[in-house]
């Protein structure tokens, strides 16, 4: 008897398939635009795919290898009104940074947050 029920158990889940994971909904090129403390406009491209993507920086700095370098990015959470994802530089190259990166959806198309405590970032999909 137990041996019948735990076949038929099997069976029964192995006809629903996988569970579906539900689409990041950011999924896409997004094009971002912050201004430095300095004055400076300045723009990020990030491309996203379900769990992961990449993150450029369009700023070269001689003594930071680190800007202007295609990034990896792991998204940590996507709802429908949040974002939030990590860069991890220190996959791309031992000695950059990793840091995170926190959005509120403010439209279909856009979303805005926060890189460190004063640079305000606004994402439009392209």
């Amino acid at each position: 008897m137990t041996r019948t029920f735990l076949l038929a158990l099997c069976l029964a889940l192995a006809a629903t398939g996988p569970l579906a994971q539900e689409p990041n909904p950011y999924n896409g090129t997004w094009l971002g635009k912050y201004t430095t403390l300095k004055g400076e406009q300045r723009s990020i491209v990030l491309n996203l795919s379900d769990g992961g993507g990449t993150w450029k920086n369009h700023v070269r700095i001689k003594k930071d290898t680190c800007l202007g370098r295609e990034l990896p990015v792991t998204v940590m959470r996507a709802t429908a009104t949040h974002l939030a994802i990590r860069i991890e530089g220190s996959k791309f190259m031992p000695g950059c940074k990793d840091f995170g990166v926190q959005f509120s959806r403010t439209g279909d198309n856009t979303f805005q947050g926060k890189m460190g405590k004063r640079l305000e970032l606004t994402f439009v999909r392209q």
